[in-house]
């Protein structure tokens, strides 16, 4: 099928070139007017595509480029309006179009050539159109007012100059060539084979453009024939590829972001691991320092030296896991804003020219770089934990459901989930904000992963008489005073094998954008806060039935134990 597609497009040419050839034979003016009009018709799509996407490139040489061919589409307009028998100039000869053709392709030349400079550098489009303009004036009234030279003597032929000029902007475009396979790796390999395959037939043409006499001869018509397929190729690069798949040749420098992000992936979760060692060391080693003083101050009376040293290396360990820590925030996602802007800015600029696997593709990285930002916030946020000091403070739990609940209320509403709260919970000592926050990722888990038709939540609370009834509460929760909570649903439940695998970080035991998808680390950050308040966690579930996390808190403050309802 792809065979026949071929031969009945190559057949199509064949067809083209045919057609053309016969009415050059009929009119040689019609045919140089439809050649030439072709290209000008592409040097101007050229500068329409480069001009409107100049504020997404990362680089200014398709840019530049297509500013130039704006002014050498008006050259060219001139050159075909001045082409002998079109009668439009009066009391000019052949030597005017020979003229205006030199101009533009002295234009090409030196923009192709010095286009480059622009891979590096930032381009003013705006200056530059302004300087090509007065460029294009200065050379127009320089051809009209006779200050250009000869290119074309009637009985006499090419000048001199005119020959002279076709060699040497064909070095131009050899030069170019020469470049364009240096920065190969910025342009697919496709876009390069139709640059390298247009600049080689603009060269062939020149050779010809050199030794006709007749501007109605056999070697002009030949010259304009590479001409039509030198822009045909150049269409076919930039044109035609630039509109259909802008991706191929304007955006490829997303790709290499999208390479560049995987990367980062890769380097984040190192840094995570590497980050989650040095937390564990360093809260083991202020630990084990603590230990040793208490060890001193009791056997030798001497408090301030040793503990003013040890906490001058907590606040050097705490200064390195900031840095640490800002870091990651800010390093790491600096791409990312990259490429939220790069997305958000083709979706909905080119909404109308993607198709829908480059918007299926579009809506892809933008979510793995939400779900990359997610993750960091997670880190972070699991690091400030190990690292920063509990604000214990008597605090009804209360009050903390009343917040929680609220706070779900999108979520309640959403699942239809009912909250069932037994008996009012206590007060106890602890730090609000954590425990606030283990509270809302326990009850939003438990109303996101339930799959039944009625579901429900229950809050409740064990206190020290009855956790002591129980012998598998009380090896739980070894504090002389001390509560445990419970969080019990009627979900989908989790087998025993991956009760130890929900605690670690970044591990989800069902597919990323099920039950409303996350990050995975919701139960991590849990366990840390808990664990922050010197207590533990746990789980009793039965797959399809439901799951009960249990939790236990120490109590500091024995004697202000008070219980008030929750609404």
């Amino acid at each position: 099928m792809k065979t026949n597609s071929l031969i009945l497009k190559n057949l199509g040419y064949i067809a083209v070139a045919a057609g053309l050839y016969q009415i050059s034979s009929y009119s040689f003016l019609l045919f140089h007017s439809i050649a030439e009009m072709f290209s000008i018709a592409v040097a101007w799509g050229i500068f329409v595509v480069a001009w409107n996407a100049r504020n997404v490139l990362d680089n200014d040489y398709l840019l530049f480029i297509g500013i130039t061919y704006l002014f050498i589409g008006i050259l060219d307009l001139f050159h075909v309006l001045a082409y002998k028998g079109m009668n439009i100039f009066a009391g000019y000869d052949s030597n005017l179009p020979t003229q205006l053709w030199i101009a533009w392709q002295y234009m090409l030349g030196v923009s192709q050539l010095t286009a480059w400079i622009f891979i590096r550098r930032r381009l003013n489009p705006e200056s530059a159109l302004c300087c090509l303009a007065a460029i294009t004036a200065l050379m127009c009234i320089a051809i009209f007012t006779g200050i250009f030279p000869d290119c074309y003597i009637e009985g006499s032929g090419l000048t001199l100059f005119k020959k002279a000029s076709e060699i040497l902007t064909a070095f131009m475009l050899i030069g170019s060539i020469c470049c364009l396979w240096h920065f190969k790796d910025i342009f697919s390999p496709n876009v390069i084979k139709m640059m390298i395959f247009s600049t080689t037939a603009a060269v062939a043409g020149k050779t010809a453009f050199i030794f006709y006499i007749n501007v109605y001869g056999l070697s002009n018509l030949i010259g304009h024939y590479l001409l039509i397929i030198s822009f045909f190729f150049m269409y076919k690069a930039i044109v035609e590829t630039g509109i259909t798949t802008p991706a191929e040749i304007f955006f490829r420098e997303l790709k290499l972001r999208e390479e560049e992000l995987k990367q980062s992936e890769n380097a984040l979760k190192k840094a995570g691991i590497y980050l989650e060692i040095l937390v564990k060391e360093r809260t083991r080693e202020l630990e084990n320092t603590n230990t040793r003083l208490m060890i001193e101050i009791k056997a030798r009376q001497t408090a301030q030296i040793m503990l003013a040293q040890r906490n001058e290396d907590l606040n050097h360990i705490n200064r390195e896991l900031n840095d640490f820590a800002y870091m990651i925030s800010h390093d790491l996602r600096e791409p990312l804003r990259g490429i939220f802007s790069y997305t958000e800015f083709l979706t909905e600029y080119y909404k109308d020219k993607l198709d829908s696997k480059g918007k299926f593709i579009l809506q892809s990285l933008g979510g793995l770089a939400k779900r990359q930002d997610d993750q960091i916030n997670a880190i972070l946020q699991y690091s400030r934990i190990g690292r920063t000091e509990a604000d214990i403070s008597l605090t009804d739990l209360n009050d903390i459901i009343k917040d929680v609940i609220k706070r779900l209320g999108f979520l309640l509403k959403q699942t239809g989930a009912e909250i069932r709260i037994p008996r009012p919970m206590p007060e106890i000592e602890c730090d609000k904000e954590l425990i606030t926050e283990a509270f809302q990722n326990l009850i939003s888990n438990a109303l996101k992963y339930n799959d039944k038709d009625e579901k429900w939540v229950e809050i409740g609370f064990y206190d020290k008489n009855e956790i002591a009834e129980k012998s598998v509460f009380s090896e739980k929760c070894r504090q002389d005073n001390c509560h445990i909570f419970y969080i019990k649903d009627n979900g989908i439940g989790i087998a025993e094998k991956f009760h130890d695998k929900i605690f670690k970080i970044f591990q989800r035991l069902h597919n990323k954008n099920a039950f409303g998808g996350g990050t995975g680390a919701g139960m991590t950050i849990v366990q840390k806060i808990i664990e922050h308040h010197k207590g533990k966690i746990w789980l009793d579930s039965v797959p399809g039935q439901g799951t009960i996390f249990y939790f236990s808190i120490m109590q500091i403050n024995r004697n202000n134990v008070n219980q008030k309802p929750v609404d």
